[in-house]
C-alpha cells in the first residue's frame, strides 16, 4: 500500500522467492499501490492477476467489502512481529511493563 512499508518483507528478504516477487510484481507498480486494505480487496476482485498481502484478522473485517470469492493461498504466508503502542505516560503502560 502507498505510504507504508508493507513491501519491505519482500524487498529485504534473504529468500530469493520473496525478492523475485518484489522485483517482478511489486516494484514496477509502486506508484499504483492501493491506498488502504478496502481498496486492495476491491482490486483483487476487479483486476486480472492481482493479489494482496493482508493478515487473516484484517481480512475478516473486510470480507464484507469483497465482491468476489477470495481465498488465501496455502503455505504462501509469513509471520511478523507486531508491537503494542501507547502514548508516553499512558496508564496502560503499567500493564505491559509489569510495574
Amino acid at each position: 500500500m502507498k505510504k507504508n512499508n508493507k513491501h519491505l518483507p519482500f524487498q529485504k528478504s534473504a529468500d530469493q522467492v520473496f525478492l523475485d516477487v518484489y522485483m517482478k510484481l511489486i516494484k514496477p507498480y509502486e506508484n499504483d499501490l492501493p491506498n488502504n486494505y478496502t481498496e486492495a480487496v476491491n482490486r483483487v476482485c476487479t483486476r486480472n492477476k492481482y493479489g494482496a498481502l493482508i493478515s487473516s484478522q484484517s481480512f475478516r473485517g473486510l470480507e464484507m467489502y469483497a465482491t468476489c470469492n477470495i481465498m488465501p493461498i496455502p503455505r504462501a504466508g509469513f509471520s511478523h512481529v507486531a508491537s503494542m503502542i501507547t502514548s508516553k505516560g499512558s496508564p496502560y503502560k503499567r500493564m505491559f511493563t509489569h510495574q
